[in-house]
């Protein structure tokens, strides 16, 4: 393991390797939250005994989740909450949906299962915006934290559904909003207070296509949405493809 910056930098030979890494790191911090959660201050917005974790979707995470049934250590589901990052707005069951893969890739595997709570785009951007922060609200308390977020980085530096250019980047009085239309859909993410209140996120990032984001990532470059993810802690699992040959030459430097 590595660190550039604040981030904790976890780098795989394949987008297979780094997908296994990931769904081990996830299973083993829902497990470590779950032990700590009896002593969690109920002030602080934790339920009792519980943990929550939020996935973002997209094609990356597919691997991903398909890994974690089969990792050892496998934490108490029934015992764990399941939010989205974000949704698209399309019907129940299109293809589209990151719930899609949520549930056919992990929820369908698991038992018992966790409580899932998925964004009702049926509503439309607006009212689930607004409904799914009661959600938050209802389940983790006013203001509260989840133990683990899950995020991607787009190959033009966003994440969840934070993407350049658009007014959601500047929403800080909501931990929902709906977003412009974007690759053909209006969505609803997570917000920036939200994700940043997160015990820790880990980025799943393969690809070459995810060099240039990746490097602006870990430069702490403030153009990207990505940067302005700041919680406590950052671990990011990365295949080699992903990392340009300068960064990892600046990585390897830093383990000598």
């Amino acid at each position: 393991m590595t660190t550039a910056e604040r981030h904790e930098l976890r780098l795989l030979p394949t987008a297979a390797d780094a997908a296994a890494e990931a769904a081990s790191i996830i299973c083993e911090l829902l497990a470590a939250a779950l032990i700590a959660a009896p002593n969690e201050d109920l002030a602080s917005g934790s339920q009792a005994g519980r943990a929550s974790v939020a996935f973002s979707g997209g094609i990356s995470p597919r691997m991903m989740l398909a890994s974690m049934p089969g990792v050892r250590l496998q934490p108490d589901w029934s015992r764990i909450d399941v939010f989205q990052v974000d949704e698209r707005v399309a019907p129940e069951g299109d293809p589209s949906r990151n719930l899609v893969d949520l549930q056919h890739h992990l929820l369908e595997q698991l038992s018992p299962p966790p409580a899932l709570h998925p964004i009702p785009v049926q509503a439309g951007a607006t009212q689930a915006a607004l409904r799914y922060a009661q959600t938050l609200s209802d389940t983790l308390g006013d203001g509260g934290h989840l133990s683990l977020v899950h995020l991607g980085l787009g190959s033009d530096g966003h994440c969840a559904s934070l993407v350049p250019g658009d007014p959601v980047l500047r929403v800080m009085n909501a931990d929902v909003a709906a977003t412009a239309a974007y690759q053909g859909h209006e969505r609803v993410t997570m917000t920036y207070p939200m994700l940043n209140r997160a015990r820790c996120v880990v980025w799943l990032v393969t690809g070459e296509s995810k060099r240039a984001a990746l490097a602006a990532l870990l430069r702490d470059d403030p153009e990207i949405p990505a940067t302005h993810v700041r919680c406590n802690r950052s671990i990011i699992v990365a295949d080699q493809s992903a990392v340009s040959s300068a960064d990892r030459s600046v990585l390897s430097s830093a383990d000598r």
